[in-house]
């Protein structure tokens, strides 16, 4: 009978000493943990940059016009009955040698289109909302949110 208490007493002293350990493990654990949380995020900061800060909306026309030519985006407001106006001007040139005209900054659901050629005007009404893309060319955690959207406005003739 004694044996059998001893080795009560032994498995207890195992089972006490393993919770010892487990006990002083984890206090050391507690002590370092918040000088590694401190170290993790005192040594690295966050860096954003500005890359890619291009919100705004694409009209793309389905082929270059001949000539000068203009793109008017009309965007209309709540508060009034005259819609604001956005308006791209080409007199010819190279740098107008182009089917996507960007217009920065600009967000709008149903705008006007209208584009203007040597043939005459022509008139693209968006009846649907304009769907934006969302991105963040620097991540999540770093501004800004760009906001992009590309329409087609056809050419007059």
């Amino acid at each position: 009978m004694v044996r059998v208490n001893h080795r009560k007493i032994k498995k207890y002293n195992v089972m006490s000493s393993y919770a010892a350990h487990s006990a002083r493990r984890l206090l050391a654990c507690a002590r370092l943990a918040p000088l590694v949380l401190l170290s993790a995020c005192g040594s690295e900061s966050l860096t954003c940059t500005t890359i890619g800060d291009n919100t705004g909306l694409t009209v793309e026309l389905p082929s270059l016009p001949v000539g000068p030519y203009s793109v008017e985006v009309l965007v209309p407001r709540s508060t009034s009955s005259l819609p604001v106006t956005y308006v791209f001007r080409c007199d010819g040139g190279q740098l107008c040698r182009t089917t996507r005209v960007f217009f920065p900054e600009l967000i709008t659901r149903t705008p006007t289109i209208i584009v203007t050629t040597t043939a005459g005007s022509r008139t693209t009404r968006l009846t649907r909302a304009i769907q934006y893309d969302e991105s963040y060319p620097n991540g999540r955690a770093c501004e800004p949110r760009v906001l992009t959207a590309t329409v087609t406005a056809d050419l007059p003739g």
